[in-house]
């Protein structure tokens, strides 16, 4: 089971996300009249209805159609944490210029579509799935501007000045943020310290409800792994305690993640074992 750091930014790939309107055919209504079609006479082999469908993503994109754009995405987009995610096409058209920049329209510009392939169930990708996935839609973005890269960094500076020294250092980074609905405890952090001893490290910090967030130490800290499935669409994640008195586990899949729905995240002791129902927050809407 290959074991490595979850990419930041998730496919969206699985079904059950809102798909607004699907990319039938070229309908790039809102584009300059001196547009330039920069795929003109190229195309995917075989396929001249996909090479259209295409064309129409890389044009909007290219001539920032941001009306156009926020319908052919699914919803959520996921950003990576701290970030909020983009829940619909009217907090897209907002975030257009946040997510879209001349770095990604010089590559669309310069990318063939029979640079386009099929992987698997992603759905269609060019460069190794590194900027966005199409399956009907853009069902996963996972490019990053530079402005976005600066504002994620920003946000992860902040956050991290609110926890206590001793969760700092030793390359540990903010990953994300489990809410529980019921049980003793208001939140669980999840932190990730990449490519330690040759795999990725995981921990987990509890704080009780009630305890105060700024510069608190958390009521357990457990360190562990995440194992990722051969599909890449399920994470099991797993935990113990520095005395191994106590473990937890809980399994992660963007179904999950993106649907808002509730994971069982299992605490473990000798004595008893209790269940939490958590959902994905943020640290940061937690303190303010």
């Amino acid at each position: 089971m290959k074991k490595a750091l979850i990419p930041f930014i998730i496919l969206l790939v699985l079904g059950g996300f809102i798909l607004t309107q699907c990319a039938g055919g070229n309908n790039t209504s809102n584009l300059p009249d001196e547009a330039v079609d920069y795929w003109e006479g190229d195309s995917v082999a075989g396929d001249p209805a996909l090479s259209e469908q295409l064309k129409d993503v890389m044009m909007t994109i290219v001539y920032k159609d941001k009306e156009r754009f926020a319908s052919l995405m699914s919803y959520p987009i996921q950003r990576p944490y701290p970030l909020h995610n983009i829940k619909d096409s009217a907090s897209l058209m907002n975030y257009f210029d946040t997510l879209v920049d001349d770095s990604l329209i010089n590559i669309l510009k310069n990318t063939k579509l029979s640079d386009w392939s099929e992987g698997g169930w992603q759905g269609f990708t060019f460069d190794d799935g590194k900027y966005f996935w199409f399956d009907g839609g853009i069902v996963g973005w996972n490019y990053i501007s530079a402005k976005e890269n600066q504002l994620l960094y920003s946000q992860i500076q902040k956050e991290w000045s609110t926890l206590p020294e001793s969760l700092k250092g030793e390359d540990w980074t903010v990953y994300d943020c489990l809410i529980p609905e019921e049980g003793p405890y208001q939140v669980i952090r999840l932190d990730c310290r990449p490519n330690y001893d040759e795999e990725d490290q995981y921990r987990l910090s509890f704080y009780k409800k009630g305890a105060p967030l700024v510069q608190s130490e958390p009521d357990i800290v457990m360190l562990g792994r995440c194992d990722i499935q051969e599909s890449g669409e399920t994470q099991i994640f797993s935990f113990h305690s520095e005395d191994n008195s106590k473990t937890a586990d809980f399994i992660y899949s963007p179904v999950t993640y993106l649907d808002e729905e509730g994971m069982e995240l299992s605490l473990n002791s000798k004595k008893d074992t209790e269940t939490f129902t958590v959902r994905f927050g943020y640290w940061l809407d937690l303190i303010k």
